[in-house]
């Protein structure tokens, strides 16, 4: 399993206040945490025509990134599934906190500001960890948004202690049942304890890219 998860809501919940503060909390116990943010606007990133970058856009090219000193800007046409972008990009953080994205399969805890909308959370569930409401709910783990102590020691728990192993095959996310993902984290692991500089890995990742069978 990916270490992310997404927090979901509508409009003007206070989603981005809740999420700023629970990161905050986890950065400041040592952890290294990605914010992915979906919206709705286009084109937030103009480029007068005749640039480098426009001009390799322009010739077809998937994927072009435009390095600056301080910061990187990736152009991804075609928009990449939620997946495969915290797979391939930020695989190194040590969890990927993602605002929006109601419609991906991530695990998500949902801001809720109204009650005809905590009604409709609830008959949907799929994927829900958890609800941030103003008192408890029955059957459903709860976080009041005045504690955000409590849901940051929540995620702690749940995504940043205890091994886990993520899995894509030709571009395409595969679940591993828990015992597999043991599997495959304990002979990972035992293959580069045996090698030089193996002995302390705490976070290792592998690439692999198997010669397709031209016969």
């Amino acid at each position: 399993m990916l270490p992310a998860l997404a927090f979901t809501g509508f409009h003007n919940v206070g989603k981005t206040t809740l999420v700023r503060r629970v990161v905050s909390l986890l950065r400041e116990r040592g952890y290294r945490v990605g914010v992915v943010k979906s919206t709705k606007h286009r084109d937030l990133f103009p480029e007068p025509p005749g640039k480098d970058t426009a001009l390799y856009r322009g010739d077809g090219l998937e994927l072009v990134a435009l390095m600056e000193p301080e910061r990187a800007v990736l152009f991804w046409e075609g928009g990449p599934p939620l997946e495969e972008l915290i797979f391939r990009l930020l695989g190194g953080w040590d969890l990927v906190v993602c605002e929006g994205f109601k419609e991906s399969s991530l695990p998500k805890i949902e801001v809720v500001a109204r009650a005809p909308d905590l009604e409709r959370v609830l008959e949907e569930r799929e994927h829900l960890l958890a609800v941030v409401w103003r008192e408890p709910v029955e059957g459903m783990r709860t976080f009041s948004p005045q504690e955000p102590e409590a849901l940051a020691d929540f995620v702690e728990e749940t995504f940043l202690k205890g091994e886990w192993a993520a899995l894509r095959i030709n571009g395409r996310s595969v679940y591993m049942k828990p015992f597999v993902e043991r599997v495959v984290v304990n002979t990972l692991m035992g293959l580069v304890g045996s090698l030089k500089g193996g002995e302390e890995a705490e976070k290792v990742e592998l690439l692999l890219r198997v010669p397709r069978n031209k016969g």
